[in-house]
């Protein structure tokens, strides 16, 4: 899945030959299952993270970039949830969650219950929250985590 029309192309091209992967020009999650920019701002306060070497003004820039695109590409559906139903997928066996900086606690909520679930920048805004949500779901357990690199990323499985 990839919004980004130039990207998309790239991965399509890329993965052409292997007739398995099925690439789809989509956003996670439509614009209206973004967070509100209040909830950025309060996280940007509260929580110390790497996201704190911007100014709050050039992450809500990044934010209305986001949804700028968006919108100006039509692309206002959940992907997730029409990837689910146009394939027929009831569950996923794996899922890397490593979109838009604004999106991961959201499209966790839509893919919860995977087999596997890896998360990317645990320790920026996109799966801070994440994090905490499996690391308290009693149906998974942490595989592997390490907040140093990069951004931080970890590796759940379901018990």
């Amino acid at each position: 899945m990839e919004i980004s029309k130039p990207r998309f192309e790239q991965l399509r091209l890329t993965y052409s030959n292997d007739h398995f992967v099925k690439p789809f020009n989509l956003s996670s999650i439509s614009p209206e299952e973004f967070p509100a920019e209040s909830e950025i701002i309060d996280f940007y306060k509260t929580h110390k993270t790497n996201l704190n070497h911007y100014p709050v003004d050039t992450i809500l820039g990044w934010y209305r970039q986001d949804l700028h695109y968006l919108q100006s590409n039509f692309a206002c559906i959940n992907g997730i949830q029409y990837i689910q139903t146009s394939q027929n997928i009831n569950q996923f066996d794996m899922v890397l969650i490593d979109g838009s900086e604004f999106t991961g606690e959201r499209e966790l909520s839509f893919v919860i219950g995977a087999k596997v679930i890896a998360l990317d920048d645990t320790e920026t805004f996109k799966c801070f929250k994440a994090m905490r949500i499996l690391e308290k779901d009693l149906r998974y357990r942490l595989i592997t985590h390490n907040p140093k690199v990069r951004n931080g990323f970890a590796i759940f499985e379901k018990i």
